[in-house]
């Protein structure tokens, strides 16, 4: 897949999740953290947002991942990464993850079907 091709899906994606105030840019890159697949890294005063998909993700996953980052851009400030207990960060991070993992997953059905 061609970064064009992930800019429209992410194109069309943020105008179903209503971010088109969000300024985005989207590209595939090789060095993301440890097992990550996808990271969306927010300004949030700036309304500005950089995502990144990792390079060598099959494409069956490509929207998924999509989805997933950009869902990050609806809860700007609950990053999980920001808290300084580990164990409150281990605990909200994977409960906030698997959440919306779940929305990304039941939106591309959604969309899917229609």
């Amino acid at each position: 897949m061609t970064n064009s091709q992930l800019e429209k899906i992410a194109n069309t994606w943020q105008k179903r999740l209503r971010l088109q105030n969000w300024n985005i840019k989207i590209t595939f890159e090789d060095n993301l953290s440890g097992t990550a697949i996808g990271e969306c890294d927010p300004h949030c005063e700036f309304l500005d947002a950089k995502v990144r998909i990792r390079a060598n993700l099959p494409e069956s996953e490509i929207e998924l991942t999509v989805i997933h980052e950009l869902l990050h851009l609806r809860f700007p400030h609950v990053n999980p990464g920001w808290h300084d207990m580990f164990q409150v960060h281990q605990l909200i991070g994977n409960e906030f993850e698997t959440g919306i993992e779940m929305i990304a997953r039941a939106l591309q059905d959604a969309y899917k079907k229609k």
